[in-house]
């Protein structure tokens, strides 16, 4: 059976980005990347991800996406067990690639977390019909002892239990939820089969060893589950990814945004902001940074000054909103003011960009951003400092 055409959305969207361990990419940056751990070149991590979206896309069974795909890993050599360097630790290891179930674990999350996150939507589209949930085990042969003791749970769509708990909760996790209404909430509740009363949840702490982050884990939820599959939050993932811009090197802040402006993320934030959101559209390096006093590397734009951008210069498409990242990165640079550097850089046409760091110090944020002309940096050039050729 095919899956809805949100759950193949929710898998377009995503931009490759090859990871050697499943804890490199962590939970919410799911939603933004399609990763495989020790899938480190592109060639076969676009690949898989082309496999996945197949299968998806035609409704493909567990037995067919992994014929298909085998003798195509088979070729590109990642099969069976090789040694590769771990980038982090500099260390040689020895690795399990492809494998029969290698390719289970692969089809069986993607096509899960896909379901789940199409699933959600529709949740939220229709709760005033059905406006409860109840959790219900898979077709598994064997199920944890937590996810046994929340079957038959009831409780409303909107609960907090939920932004813990909703399904998948682990690897190879056949949990699932279903909608109800009003009328089957109380032909349920009356059976005294069903529980409506949320469960006490304990947790525990969990060390991400790759990154050092610590994090509160709710018990019966696997720490790479340890998020909510179904809410694609666009303020909180862009909060994510401000924190991982704030905390990276030059180049992986530059890696990260890039990647973050040219997807499916930033085109539909970009045609449609939520009000009161802001969009990490680059990064300062250590040398911009200490010149504008800024206690932060990420570059925001607001949803208030995209619209007097779309306003003011309508002429520049989405595509030259993409230059940003790599503008601000390498593009010429004239120190203007104390809080302010401009940023100018040749696609076809000369561009002009303004950074400005807040009063504090706290945050950046690109104030405008338009078609340029020379003499406008030549104006530039003699009231400013070049700092950056």
């Amino acid at each position: 059976m095919k899956p809805a055409a949100s759950a193949l959305a929710f898998l377009r969207r995503k931009q490759l980005k090859p990871a050697f361990d499943y804890r490199d990419v962590w939970q919410e940056e799911h939603h933004l990347h399609f990763t495989v751990a020790k899938a480190m070149r592109l060639d076969i991590l676009e690949a898989i991800y082309q496999a996945v979206m197949d299968a998806s896309a035609e409704g493909q069974t567990l037995r067919q996406f992994q014929g298909s795909l085998t003798p195509v890993l088979q070729k590109k050599g990642w099969w069976g067990v090789k040694p590769l360097r771990d980038p982090v630790t500099g260390d040689m290891v020895e690795t399990r690639l492809g494998s029969p179930r290698r390719l289970r674990v692969i089809y069986d999350t993607n096509m899960r977390t896909a379901r789940a996150a199409g699933q959600w939507g529709r949740i939220q589209r229709g709760k005033r019909s059905h406006p409860y949930l109840i959790y219900e085990l898979g077709p598994s042969r064997e199920h944890r002892d937590q996810h046994v003791a929340w079957q038959g749970l009831i409780l409303p769509v909107d609960h907090p239990f939920w932004e813990a708990h909703y399904p998948p909760n682990g690897w190879g996790c056949k949990c699932r939820v279903r909608a109800i209404t009003q009328a089957e909430y109380g032909r349920l509740q009356g059976s005294g089969r069903y529980s409506t009363d949320a469960p006490a949840t304990t947790y525990k702490q969990w060390v991400n060893k790759r990154t050092g982050e610590v994090e509160r884990v709710a018990e019966g939820v696997h720490p790479a589950f340890n998020y909510h599959i179904g809410k694609h939050r666009q303020l909180e993932s862009h909060s994510l990814i401000r924190d991982k811009v704030n905390a990276s090197t030059s180049d992986l802040a530059l890696g990260t945004v890039s990647s973050l402006v040219a997807s499916r993320v930033f085109t539909d934030w970009f045609r449609q902001p939520a009000a009161g959101s802001r969009f990490v559209i680059a990064a300062l390096d250590e040398d911009l940074k200490r010149r504008l006093g800024a206690k932060q590397k990420a570059v925001l734009l607001s949803d208030e000054t995209l619209a007097k951008q779309k306003q003011h210069h309508p002429e520049l498409a989405l595509a030259e909103y993409r230059l940003l990242p790599e503008m601000i990165a390498k593009g010429k640079a004239i120190k203007f003011a104390e809080q302010n550097i401009h940023f100018y850089t040749i696609h076809g046409r000369l561009h002009r960009g303004v950074v400005k760091t807040t009063e504090k110090r706290h945050e950046n944020y690109l104030t405008t951003f338009h078609i340029s002309r020379d003499k406008q940096l030549d104006k530039d050039l003699k009231n400013g400092k070049l700092i950056r050729e």
